[in-house]
């Protein structure tokens, strides 16, 4: 242990406060001016502060129920369903029995217990007992030990996680506000195609269907059994298609000789696969890596007239209008089905080919930002964990002049 660290137990250092629910049939203990949490508002909206849930409840619900007006700074701990969720009090609240509050003394810093026991998930669940559902009691967390450093150092720590979160936390909201642009762009074409009034041109060649593309060496079929574990094509089927793209796992596989009696259905790049049963808004763009394979049972094959077309299509296919439109045509009883003058007849809005092209390399830059901004994230919560790890383990201590330094920044920005 380094030095100026100590190991303490929960009691010693924090008061630990249950919560509770007022009467429910009770309208008069509800709708007033205090918040009042429970796990899933913790669940649903995690951050380092928190100052309200979905509830309040009146100040006459608080004094005839558990529950207790818990002061700022007061560090919030879900016991229960599930256990581990933490935050810290951005004001005075008030939890359900669902919460084990800890209101810390002096020597700690309530943010740094913030980052403490939110790294001590399996430590907390570990303590926890209960048959039916786990549950840490308030006996239990008292005695919990924890290895903490001096305030100073404390201080230190919340300060650059703090740094790390507000990072991350940016990168997160522009990764939201892109998917939301991207998630909308698809339907904002639709809408402007229609009101200036682009021309609809055919989909493309329309193949696929069970006859056609399971002709196999008996007649009609292409069983399973006709699959091979090595063949050297891979079979592309409805559960190989994610994201509006054909997965690299795909099992199913035939031998070469097949695959030349039904080379009329094997992928080309730039080809569209479509789930034709289940869930028929399903569909994947064939890429470099994935031409090549069968359009297997359960998919159409949509082979543009000009493959330059395809991620134009790709755009409109995207647009929730497409996919309610093949719901509403789709035919059967049990199970969604398409088949291919439904597919073959879908609207396809097209602009003028530079308009097109334009919107396309919008379309695509914004794919690209937005995995970008995914690759980052990812690489900022690994970072997260591994400079929580090394800090909280004393591994590497942040040394004193940065207080030096942090304190001439904020001079600087005053």
């Amino acid at each position: 242990m380094r030095e100026g660290w100590r190991e303490v137990v929960v009691e010693d250092v924090a008061q630990v406060i249950g919560g509770g629910t007022p009467k429910s049939n009770v309208e008069g203990y509800w709708g007033g001016e205090i918040p009042w949490l429970t796990p899933k508002d913790l669940s649903e909206r995690p951050s380092r502060y928190t100052t309200r849930g979905t509830r309040n409840i009146t100040q006459a619900g608080l004094d005839r129920s558990g529950a207790r007006l818990l002061p700022k700074g007061t560090v919030l701990l879900t016991s229960r369903a599930p256990v581990g969720y933490v935050s810290v009090a951005a004001n005075a609240i008030a939890t359900n029995q669902g919460f084990k509050s800890l209101i810390l003394d002096g020597t700690q810093l309530p943010e740094f217990w913030y980052y403490l026991l939110g790294h001590s998930t399996d430590y907390l669940r570990a303590n926890s007992g209960g048959s039916t559902f786990q549950e840490l009691s308030g006996s239990a967390l008292k005695k919990l030990r924890f290895t903490v450093p001096p305030l100073k150092e404390q201080r230190r720590i919340v300060d650059l996680m703090g740094a790390l979160d507000d990072t991350i936390a940016a990168a997160q909201r522009t990764l939201e506000q892109t998917s939301s642009v991207l998630d909308h762009f698809p339907a904002s074409l639709v809408a402007r195609g229609r009101a200036e009034g682009w021309n609809e041109e055919p989909l493309g060649e329309v193949l696929g269907g069970k006859q056609a593309i399971r002709t196999g060496p008996f007649g009609s079929q292409l069983h399973k059994s006709d699959y091979v574990q090595d063949g050297p094509v891979a079979v592309v089927m409805p559960t190989d298609m994610k994201n509006g793209r054909v997965l690299r796992n795909t099992a199913a596989k035939i031998n070469q000789e097949d695959a030349d009696r039904l080379a009329r259905h094997i992928t080309r790049e730039g080809d569209i696969l479509w789930s034709r049963r289940g869930d028929v808004t399903r569909f994947a763009v064939i890429d470099a890596e994935s031409a090549g394979s069968l359009c297997g049972t359960g998919c159409f094959l949509l082979r543009p007239t000009d493959p330059a077309d395809t991620e134009w299509l790709e755009v409109l296919l995207s647009a929730p209008e497409t996919g309610q439109w093949l719901i509403d045509r789709a035919v059967g009883a049990t199970m969604a089905n398409l088949n291919r003058s439904i597919l073959g007849a879908i609207p396809v809005l097209v602009p003028p080919r530079d308009e097109r092209t334009r919107l396309v390399a919008s379309w695509m830059g914004l794919r690209t930002m937005e995995q970008q901004l995914l690759e980052v994230t990812d690489h900022l919560q690994s970072l997260r964990s591994n400079v929580l790890t090394a800090l909280l383990s004393g591994e590497h201590e942040i040394p004193e002049s940065y207080d030096a330094a942090m304190g001439e920044l904020v001079e600087t920005a005053v």
